[in-house]
């Protein structure tokens, strides 16, 4: 038996015991919802090798019929030509209450030549996490 059906099962024991009729443990124990990252993915125009693009900002959204808060395990890229700008990131790891949207800032900084991609990936508790964007860019030379 899983942890969920335990847990239900105590919180259902629990009510019965204390003679409360309101607890409901499908409430209780909901996974949260769908989490979600818009644009799902972003283009940079052009830059030569070296210079810093504009930032593009990626929404995270914990919609209102969610069931509950989300929690941000870890915000990262697999490429050090896409860089996450602190100063534009108003996403961090913690709790994202339900209604809630955040931003998450990225910057385009080639050092190659020729098409560049990359994965912008958010690990959360959401039932599709992790979330991921696509990024790329052209480097010039």
């Amino acid at each position: 038996m899983g942890t969920a059906c335990k847990a239900a099962i105590a919180v259902a024991i629990l009510a019965v015991v204390s003679g409360c009729s309101t607890v409901n443990p499908a409430q209780t124990l909901s996974p949260i919802g769908a989490l979600s990252a818009q644009p799902t993915g972003s283009e940079w125009m052009p830059r030569r090798i070296g210079n810093t693009s504009p930032v593009h900002s990626i929404v995270l959204t914990n919609p209102k019929t969610n069931n509950g808060p989300v929690i941000i395990e870890s915000i990262k890229t697999d490429s050090d030509q896409f860089v996450i700008d602190d100063t534009k990131t108003t996403c961090a790891r913690g709790t994202m209450p339900i209604g809630n949207s955040c931003v998450i800032g990225i910057k385009f900084i080639p050092n190659a030549a020729g098409t560049q991609t990359a994965t912008l990936t958010i690990v959360d508790n959401a039932v599709n996490s992790p979330q991921t964007v696509s990024l790329s860019g052209v480097g010039l030379k």
